[in-house]
């Protein structure tokens, strides 16, 4: 065996040139760059650097924003007195800060604050970006819903009055950092998901719930009882019987070639009371455009991975099915964007675009016509889907709202300093509390039919209990 070997001999006393000078090396350390001001009007944010902070860069850098919610579900951005918002530099203990003062927010919403940190009479380190969240004891925040998959559950798109629609898609939530004097905070849920329906129960308020969007908009209702699931199922088979052959001759109508014998045949279809499918008056104006024109794909929300419409179309206008007999089965077996229960439910209804994207593709619509609408129940064990398709990722039980909810959603939209004033734009809304209904506008209480407007959902995760409407 024969082992070589070789030897290298370096002058490690011999320095090699660097690349760049170490006077130039310079150094800013931001420790938050992203921080939060909960409920206070002063916060420190401390940085470490080797040259001190321009001043002025700070102050000519700073910008502060807050949302403002319309009534139909746009956001715009309103600026806060600047005068008020200050930015500047502090040391104490050996180390040294950014202050950032700005009154506590009276307008329910989360004020942004923007500026820049940047080293003195430097240009060697790029400037560091800070963005604080400064937030309200109760605030609000946002976010657009994808609605619900069975739009025709859904009285959203429809027409209330000239120039006003039912388009608000968006899903409020309200969060408490620091209870007000008079606030109770806690959970009043029951084992089953439902809101417990005593008066002490209904004086809780959660500490974070989310507000349903106008995809959960319904006409007046009970405020408890159920539909069977027969009563369902027979009723709804009754009234396809006679949609199969009304629906068809109402477009004959509308389009003028209706022949005399069947609009007698009408006339008599017409004269049999529905029970479960109902004509909606806000979309009868929808029944006369085609189903692409119609206010649901109009106002559709839109898939923010694919940049389309999760609704092309309208097929069941003017007709839409009442599910529910009462608030509380609503709050039970409703879904809608990313929220809602596990399990499955019943589908009544379909048409073609959304048996193409939930059922199976077009061999599910077995030969009909792409125009052709179903009626009749569909599935009796279908599972809950985003409007996307996707299982829902936060499966829990939308419940009744407390008495207390209620009246804190009335202040915060009545409050003349609040920018989101359109919450809860309805007259009345049921509590869980039995038989107690809020006046949205004063938070005063009473008793008698509510337009149904929100619920509430509550879940459990693995690392925190969070109650959500």
């Amino acid at each position: 065996m024969t082992i070589q070997s070789s030897i290298a001999v370096e002058d490690w006393t011999a320095t090699k040139p660097v690349d760049g000078n170490i006077a130039e090396a310079h150094y800013l350390v931001v420790t938050q760059t992203s921080p939060e001001m909960r409920a206070t009007d002063e916060l420190e944010i401390q940085y470490i650097s080797d040259l001190p902070l321009d001043e002025a860069t700070l102050r000519n850098s700073l910008r502060a924003t807050y949302p403002i919610y319309d009534s139909q579900g746009n956001t715009t951005y309103g600026t806060p007195d600047m005068s008020k918002v200050a930015v500047s530099l502090t040391s104490h203990e050996g180390r040294t800060f950014i202050k950032v003062k700005s009154p506590v927010p009276i307008n329910y919403v989360p004020l942004t604050i923007n500026f820049t940190a940047k080293q003195k009479d430097s240009n060697v380190l790029p400037p560091v970006p800070v963005t604080v969240m400064q937030l309200p004891p109760i605030y609000v925040t946002a976010k657009s819903s994808a609605g619900i998959r069975t739009y025709w559950y859904s009285a959203f798109g429809g027409k209330i009055s000239n120039n006003n629609y039912i388009t608000n898609s968006l899903l409020y939530t309200v969060h408490t950092i620091v209870p007000q004097q008079g606030m109770l905070m806690g959970d009043a849920s029951s084992l089953d998901g439902s809101t417990k329906k005593d008066a002490e129960s209904n004086q809780l308020v959660s500490p974070e719930f989310i507000i349903a969007s106008q995809w959960s908009n319904a006409p007046e209702m009970e405020q408890s009882g159920e539909y069977s699931f027969k009563e369902l199922d027979d009723d709804i088979r009754a009234d396809a019987k006679i949609l199969e052959e009304r629906f068809p001759l109402e477009i004959k109508e509308r389009n003028g070639t209706i022949r005399g014998s069947e609009r007698y045949r009408l006339t008599l279809l017409r004269g049999v009371r529905l029970k479960k499918w109902f004509t909606a008056g806000y979309f009868l104006e929808d029944a006369y455009r085609s189903p692409t024109e119609r206010a649901v794909p109009f106002y559709s929300p839109v898939d923010p991975q694919t940049n389309q419409k999760y609704f092309t179309a309208d097929f069941f206008a003017p007709y839409r099915l009442r599910m529910f007999k009462s608030a509380e089965q609503m709050a039970k077996q409703y879904y809608e964007d990313e929220y809602g229960p596990g399990g499955f439910h019943m589908i009544a209804g379909m048409d073609y675009p959304t048996i193409i994207k939930y059922g199976g593709g077009a061999a599910a619509w077995r030969g009909r016509s792409q125009t052709t609408v179903l009626f009749y129940p569909i599935s009796y064990a279908y599972p809950y889907l985003t409007p996307g398709g996707k299982e829902l990722p936060y499966k829990g039980d939308w419940r009744l709202p407390t008495t207390a909810e209620l009246q804190l959603i009335s202040k915060i939209q009545r409050d003349p300093h609040s920018a989101v004033k359109y919450l809860l734009p309805y007259p009345n809304a049921w509590a869980a509390q039995t038989g107690v209904i809020v006046n949205t506008s004063n938070g005063q209480t009473t008793t008698g039919p509510a337009a149904l407007r929100f619920l509430s959902l509550t879940y459990t995760n693995t690392d925190s209990y969070e109650s959500q409407i």
